[in-house]
């Protein structure tokens, strides 16, 4: 195996104690192979099942461990996985526990993805070890001013003289790439000059983003929180393949990241509702995935067949099978250890929060940055 992440391993180093060498002789070891490896990761998880699950109560990290070993994005982050799990088991069930905190805290807390749906998701990280924090008591520590929202500077990315959602929208021919609804406002253009609509059911449509926008390192100042986030991106560099740093700027306003879909699924499709796994018989082609067997799509579909198709004059490429990839493992992933209907919890306590306190004036601004807090939208 290669060893071009090895040092990256430094963030887990750094949380716990192995070393760069004892993971880079396993990891780069020819002898172990990736199943092997997973295998004896599992048994591991299975071992230690009931601590994993004592050690939160609202996360199930035996779930976390096993789902990052089997809904990997790609085989050598199936293998990160199971040579840190092969190392921590060595110094016992606390290293093993801490291990899988820390990819719930750094990873899955402070990922790009879960950022474009919270301003400061690790927050709702302390809500966890601290359950008895309202929502509204997390609000007060958000500075709203200063959080970052997703980047759709439609004029970062232009090809010839369209912009990136004109570009992602003449790739999927004005059209939903998930439902096949026809962008309204496109019909109205057409309508206005006269021209023939398209058949099909009218939506208002979005350039949803695959990974929403990079997760800037801040000030060297912040010692802890420039730690923290350094060890978020090596963490999901490491797990997905994929350097976060390189989408930084005009590279994250690419069509290769970008969905031309309604309004409705675009929401659904950042809040992880449901993901696009590749099919074998389609190039470029993917099914919908839901979670549950009562979610379907704004058109009452419980699943559809996706196909992207690349533009030559001017080219536009298709969605990167990387970053749908990512998508959908931290989708199952987040689902299976629990994650998701945790925030669900968390977003009805905000709600009940606000309906509650309509009648306090002094209350209300805060519990409504309570809700814009967990909504991105």
């Amino acid at each position: 195996m290669p060893l071009d992440r090895m040092e990256s391993w430094e963030s887990e180093y750094c949380l716990l104690s192995c070393s760069t060498a004892e993971y880079g002789y396993i990891y780069g070891n020819d002898e172990y192979s990736t199943d092997f490896l997973v295998d004896d990761a599992l048994e591991i998880i299975r071992a230690k099942e009931n601590e994993l699950r004592d050690a939160e109560d609202q996360v199930q990290l035996d779930d976390l461990l096993r789902g990052m070993l089997l809904h990997m994005p790609s085989a050598a982050g199936a293998r990160y996985v199971a040579v840190a799990l092969r190392l921590t088991d060595q110094e016992g069930t606390d290293a093993v526990v801490n291990i899988a905190k820390a990819w719930l805290k750094h990873l899955f807390f402070r990922s790009p993805f879960l950022n474009s749906l919270f301003h400061q998701p690790i927050l709702y990280f302390d809500h966890l070890l601290n359950p008895d924090l309202s929502v509204q008591a997390m609000s007060c520590r958000i500075d709203i001013s200063d959080s970052q929202t997703p980047s759709t500077d439609n004029t970062a990315h232009e090809i010839g003289s369209l912009t990136l959602t004109e570009n992602v929208a003449a790739r999927e021919d004005h059209r939903c790439a998930i439902t096949g609804c026809v962008d309204r406002l496109y019909a109205q253009k057409l309508r206005k000059q006269g021209d023939p609509i398209p058949a099909g059911a009218q939506r208002l449509m979005e350039a949803a983003h695959i990974i929403p926008f990079p997760l800037d390192l801040p000030a060297e100042s912040s010692k802890l929180v420039f730690r923290d986030s350094v060890h978020t991106l090596d963490m999901f560099r490491d797990w997905t393949t994929l350097d976060i740093r390189a989408l930084a700027g005009e590279k994250i306003n690419s069509p290769a990241n970008v969905i031309y879909m309604t309004y409705d699924e675009c929401l659904r499709f950042c809040r992880f509702e449901f993901y696009l796994e590749p099919d074998t018989d389609e190039p470029d082609g993917y099914q919908v995935k839901f979670h549950n067997d009562y979610d379907t799509l704004s058109t009452g579909a419980r699943t559809a067949l996706v196909n992207f198709k690349a533009l030559e004059d001017p080219k536009i490429e298709v969605p990167d099978p990387r970053f749908l990839a990512a998508h959908a493992a931290f989708s199952k992933v987040l689902h299976l250890c629990g994650v998701a209907e945790y925030w669900e919890r968390l977003e009805m306590q905000a709600d009940g929060d606000i309906v509650s306190g309509m009648n306090d004036e002094s209350n209300f601004a805060n519990r409504l940055s309570a809700k814009l807090a967990l909504l991105a939208y």
